[in-house]
């Protein structure tokens, strides 16, 4: 009985607004008789045009309690379907727990040996930077020895360049002289008169000479021995120096 009231009041709420539109369809036909009016029939309209919302969002509310009821209902059973099986305990697969292998520590042994040999490591290592310390203050020593002996070699070949430059000087002094004595021509003396001890000699180009033993002369050397029986002068060069062919 109530839910036919209830859609009783509904279909009159529904069937208002045809009426709303059958007596605005009136209006619209008695506006144009009654101009002055106009203000009065909107304002009129305004407040029917409110009404007729608040009757139609009125009767889907209506509606829509119904929904809701069926809605809180289902959640209502879910709510209890869960609590129920909530309950029933869940078997639980048992966790395996891994074994951890223990973990090996270091003896102290170990330690004391590892550090044994990092100073024996140490020690060689210090004896061997030492030992090449060693061998570079030798080389460095053989370096500096060597390093003078160059210096040394040097001044000694500087010495004999000066003393083959000097020869060098002499020879061609020496040599220069011998050209000058073998292109010069021979001085040929002979003999005019001769004593004991005394001899007169002249030259081809006029020139007269008295000598005596240990005279020195051109191109003959020193008068050795004077022979006036023979009428020879002997000199240290071996050249004698005789009468001319026309002179006896």
């Amino acid at each position: 009985m109530v839910d036919e009231h209830k859609n009783m009041s509904s279909d009159d709420e529904y069937q208002f607004p045809q009426d709303e539109y059958v007596t605005t369809g009136t209006e619209s036909h008695a506006a144009p008789e009654a101009v002055a009016d106009q203000g009065v029939v909107a304002a009129s309209k305004s407040v029917r045009f409110k009404e007729i919302v608040d009757r139609l969002f009125g009767s889907v509310l209506f509606r829509n309690k119904r929904i809701l009821g069926a809605i809180i209902a289902t959640l209502v059973l879910i709510i209890v379907f869960r609590f129920f099986y909530s309950n029933t305990p869940v078997p639980v697969k048992p966790v395996v727990q891994e074994q951890q292998q223990p973990i090996e520590q270091p003896s102290n042994g170990g330690m004391l040996n590892s550090l044994d040999a990092l100073k024996a490591h140490s020690s060689q290592a210090r004896s061997q930077i030492a030992t090449l310390q060693g061998q570079v203050t030798d080389m460095q020593s053989a370096i500096q020895q060597l390093q003078t002996s160059h210096q040394q070699l040097q001044q000694s070949i500087e010495f004999l360049n000066s003393q083959i430059k000097d020869l060098s000087t002499e020879m061609n002094k020496v040599l220069s002289a011998a050209k000058l004595k073998s292109s010069a021509p021979q001085v040929v003396y002979h003999l005019r008169a001769v004593l004991l001890d005394r001899a007169w000699i002249t030259s081809k180009n006029g020139e007269t000479k008295t000598i005596t033993v240990g005279d020195k002369l051109t191109d003959y050397g020193t008068v050795r021995s004077i022979d006036p029986q023979t009428g020879i002068v002997m000199t240290s060069s071996g050249r004698k120096i005789e009468y001319g062919p026309n002179d006896r």
